[in-house]
């Protein structure tokens, strides 16, 4: 179960969004290397910690530049409108508490690790071009067996993407109940 911490954070998640990381963090195994691309203000990441607390988690974000003038907060993710602004500061407040959560600050296409991942989760920039690179970079990384997900599926820039790469890796595209994918290798019948 989500902690009410999380909801406080502010965050372009619903609680659908969040409770999706959640349940597929939580079939993670435990010391689990997992990598979050896009992180703004630390709610999916302190999800994903929640859903599995030996992982090692991996950050990458380069916290500056975006800017929300609504978002969501509290338990019944109320709308809320203000201006808000991502920093790793802020970042770092809401998740300091976390163990093994490893930051790199810097644009997820010049990130390079020299682990596997069980899970990585993809909610970086949006357009078309950098969710592809995002694609083609980080599957690579995945271990065997390895889940890759991320956000804003429904978003037409990243549904394009998602499903291009879907189709020219025979991978089947699964979302949940919100804007929530992820891929499993699609199986002919």
């Amino acid at each position: 179960m989500i902690p009410k911490y999380i909801y406080d954070i502010p965050s372009l998640m619903s609680t659908s969004d969040l409770e999706s990381i959640f349940n597929i963090v939580s079939t993670t195994p435990e010391n689990s290397n997992i990598l979050e691309i896009g992180c703004f203000l630390g709610s999916t990441t302190c999800t994903i910690k929640e859903a599995n607390p030996t992982c090692n988690l991996y950050c990458v974000d380069i916290w500056a530049n975006e800017i929300h003038d609504s978002y969501l907060q509290g338990y019944n993710r109320q709308r809320i409108n203000e201006r808000i602004e991502s920093d790793k500061d802020s970042w770092r407040g809401h998740t300091s508490h976390l163990k093994n959560v490893y930051m790199y600050n810097e644009h997820s296409l010049n990130a390079e690790f020299d682990v596997k991942f069980d899970f990585i989760f993809l909610d970086g920039d949006h357009t078309y071009n950098n969710v592809r690179g995002e694609l083609i970079k980080y599957y690579k990384y995945l271990k065997p067996n390895g889940i890759l997900a991320g956000h804003d599926y429904g978003y037409s820039s990243c549904t394009k993407a998602i499903t291009e790469f879907a189709v020219n890796n025979k991978l089947a595209v699964w979302t949940l109940d919100d804007s929530v994918w992820y891929y499993k290798p699609y199986r002919t019948v």
